[in-house]
């Protein structure tokens, strides 16, 4: 599948090759694995390992830490704010603002929790619209 530069990826999980990404369409992801910096074709090799495909047009570079932008808001209306933590949208390729759950306890007391591994970074600025493509966003893989 070809990929544009903004795409949020995730680890191919089913490959056995240790290098191949893909998109998804799981909001929080666990197996984020950056944002594209460059695109990247599809494969034009068939093979199981990342040595089968050297040299090929399907390389190119993902960011894991620092400043980028990262594509948002695909159809939706999902607003954010600067500082806002980001995960992985069910908009393929996307990123959303990480909203944390609730739990209600015995006591009545509600309890926000927030699941920190599946969290990419924050976004740096707030959203101008439900009509965003982009939004720069600071991620933290590491």
């Amino acid at each position: 599948v070809p990929l544009a530069s903004g795409e949020v990826v995730v680890w191919d999980t089913i490959s056995d090759d240790g290098v191949t990404i893909d998109v998804t369409t799981t909001s929080a992801d666990g197996a984020i694995a950056g944002i594209t910096v460059t695109s990247f074709e599809t494969a034009d090799v068939v093979g199981n390992s990342a040595a089968d495909h050297e040299g090929r047009r399907n390389w190119g570079y993902i960011q894991v830490y620092g400043r980028a932008l990262a594509y948002v808001n695909r159809g939706g209306g999902n607003a954010y704010a600067a500082g806002d933590p980001f995960i992985t949208s069910v908009d393929s390729g996307a990123v959303t603002r990480f909203e944390a759950s609730t739990a209600t306890y015995l006591n009545g007391q509600i309890i926000t929790t927030i699941n920190r591994s599946r969290k990419g970074g924050f976004f740096m600025d707030a959203s101008a619209g439900a009509g965003d493509d982009r939004a720069e966003v600071f991620i933290s893989l590491e």
